[in-house]
């Protein structure tokens, strides 16, 4: 059984139809059934180097199939499952790693079959997609609800983030200079005699006095009420001489 090459990684799935990776799945289930009857035959089982490449191979496809797994969750915006899909494909990629390692050659590789071929650059390959897509999903489950597994993801707001720390606090800039190995920056003199020459320039406001606010006003005099002119006043007045 030959295998095709494929690649790995959300990056290039996104340009996939996701139906496909459920169908990759299940010949991946098929190979981990064929390599566990292969693991049972004596021959296989009494020769070390032979069992050990034939453990290696059931590990590596573990691991892919839990990255093609977890592509089928993230499809469906379950990025917890996905997650925990990507932590047990980096424990099946160290178990064939380990496998490999416990015969001196690979025995399969060795005899030039084209049965499951196995190299190094599959392994990294396996390796950079898991970190690459544990990233991705890791932004895209903070996107989708912020990361919380119970949450609607129509009531997620995304939280805003300010930076008020030197707002209230008077960094000095001189010590960490000093710390950073640079000499510390002189204030510019120009600068402050400019603010200062303004300030002075300013005329100051001097209060008005109460005295001459309050100024005495002189009450305006009445007019006096006019005599009655006519005859009768003439004559009344020359009578009282009279008299």
């Amino acid at each position: 059984m030959t295998s095709k090459k494929t690649t790995l990684g959300r990056v290039n799935a996104d340009f996939i139809d996701k139906r496909l990776f459920p169908a990759i799945v299940k010949l991946l289930d098929t190979i981990l059934q064929s390599l566990t009857q292969m693991r049972t035959i004596s021959i296989v089982d009494d020769n070390p180097d032979l069992a050990s490449a034939v453990d290696a191979r059931f590990a590596f496809t573990n691991s892919r199939r839990c990255v093609y797994l977890a592509q089928c969750y993230a499809a469906v915006k379950k990025y917890g499952e996905a997650l925990a899909l990507l932590q047990h494909s980096t424990i099946h990629v160290r178990e064939a790693v380990s496998s490999l390692s416990l015969s001196e050659s690979d025995i399969i590789k060795n005899a030039n079959a084209s049965f499951f071929p196995l190299n190094a650059d599959d392994i990294k390959e396996v390796e950079s997609a898991i970190t690459s897509d544990n990233s991705q999903l890791k932004r895209d489950w903070f996107a989708y609800n912020g990361g919380s597994v119970n949450a609607d993801p129509t009531t997620y707001k995304k939280p805003l983030f300010f930076n008020i720390a030197l707002n209230y606090v008077e960094l000095d800039m001189d010590r960490l200079q000093q710390r950073a190995g640079k000499p510390p920056v002189a204030a510019p003199s120009s600068s402050i005699k400019g603010a200062q020459a303004r300030t002075e320039s300013v005329p100051e406001k001097k209060p008005t006095p109460k005295a001459k606010a309050e100024e005495h006003v002189e009450p305006t005099p009445e007019p006096k009420p006019q005599a009655r002119g006519g005859l009768s006043n003439l004559l009344g007045g020359w009578w009282n001489k009279g008299y």
